[in-house]
């Protein structure tokens, strides 16, 4: 899971006493980059989530699986100029800018 990183500390045996799992600033920055940027997922104010990603030019052809937002399991699927957006047994296509919204449940 990319927001948790480990400990910093490891130089005895009882390291996580003092050091417990910590959230790295890094990795959340990173992991937010990706699924909010990239894939473009917004979370509106009635619950719905806003679907619109922005694949990079250099990788065209990208995925997301499994996240959990707002009790949706997603999986998101860019190839190109077109995408798809599996949420539960949904299924829902459209063009790269164009946005797909998965209503609140």
């Amino acid at each position: 899971m990319p927001y948790w990183g480990d400990s910093f500390v490891a130089n005895d045996i009882n390291y996580r006493k003092d050091t417990p799992l910590q959230s790295t600033i890094g990795a959340t920055a990173g992991a937010q980059c990706i699924i909010f940027g990239m894939f473009g997922i917004r979370d509106e104010i009635d619950g719905s989530l806003c679907i619109d990603p922005h694949p990079p030019g250099i990788a065209p052809n990208i995925s997301l699986h499994g996240l959990t937002l707002r009790g949706h399991v997603l999986d998101i699927d860019v190839q190109g100029d077109k995408y798809q957006v599996r949420a539960g047994s949904n299924r829902l296509s459209a063009s790269v800018g164009q946005p797909i919204v998965v209503p609140a449940r």
